[in-house]
């Protein structure tokens, strides 16, 4: 999770156990709507981050499933192949450049050449089985490259529900920095005669600044400071 948005959660947190745990004398309307809405807001962020950690976790487990189903879909063709290759032109013209491997690495080219594999196959299958091959090795081929493509819709799946999760988060917290904004600019002032409680609220509301904040692009929000610019060498 985003460093930044998870000081954003942090800080909504605070602020509505500070709300609940110091009620105004005279409540404010406006006030108990925002912590309101803060409150759903930290909820939400939660199911953001459980399909956060849910999606990375079907991408990874996605990822690694597509490699072995990947591995064994080769391990079924290159026997294919090396028969392929040894047919006697003359009589399986053209045989050779049918049933080519293709590049390792390239999912979407193994699984365009497994179907190259099974309808070349077809018309010349009886020559793979005089030559050992399995009576159902046609059938075998393409039920594992189907295992790929769904391997490859699962981490598929996988990823876009990480990114689902993370987009959530960053405009729920971009949502619960406008309320923080406007809670601290009612309970500030409504605390001016307080000074340990409005101490309080600010060490409630605060979300920490980065080291190097133009790397988020993302304002720190409320209770940030801003950096004491350095003195200026004195020239001798």
């Amino acid at each position: 999770m985003n460093t930044l948005i998870v000081r954003r959660r942090d800080a909504f947190g605070r602020v509505v156990d500070f709300g609940a745990n110091h009620p105004l004398t005279q409540p404010i309307s406006a006030v108990t709507t925002l912590l309101t809405g803060l409150g759903n807001i930290v909820t939400a962020l939660g199911g953001h981050a459980d399909d956060q950690d849910i999606g990375r976790g079907e991408f990874r487990g996605g990822s690694a499933y597509r490699q072995m189903v990947a591995d064994q879909l080769r391990t079924q063709m290159r026997p294919i192949n090396k028969i392929a290759r040894a047919l006697m032109p003359a009589q399986f013209p053209g045989v050779r450049e049918q049933f080519r491997m293709p590049p390792s690495g390239s999912y979407p080219k193994l699984i365009t050449r497994a179907e190259g594999f099974v309808t070349a196959i077809a018309p010349i299958k009886q020559a793979f089985v005089d030559r050992g091959m399995a009576a159902d090795f046609d059938t075998a081929l393409a039920a594992k490259k189907a295992e790929l493509v769904a391997a490859t819709g699962l981490k598929n799946s996988g990823h876009a529900t990480q990114m689902s999760g993370t987009a959530g988060m960053l405009a729920k917290s971009r949502e619960g920095m406008e309320i923080l904004h406007e809670l601290d600019a009612i309970l500030s002032h409504q605390y001016r005669d307080n000074p340990a409680l409005l101490a309080a609220w600010k060490g409630a509301c605060h979300v920490e600044r980065d080291a190097e904040p133009e790397q988020t692009g993302e304002s720190q929000g409320v209770g940030a400071t801003a950096p004491m610019p350095s003195a200026p060498t004195p020239t001798p």
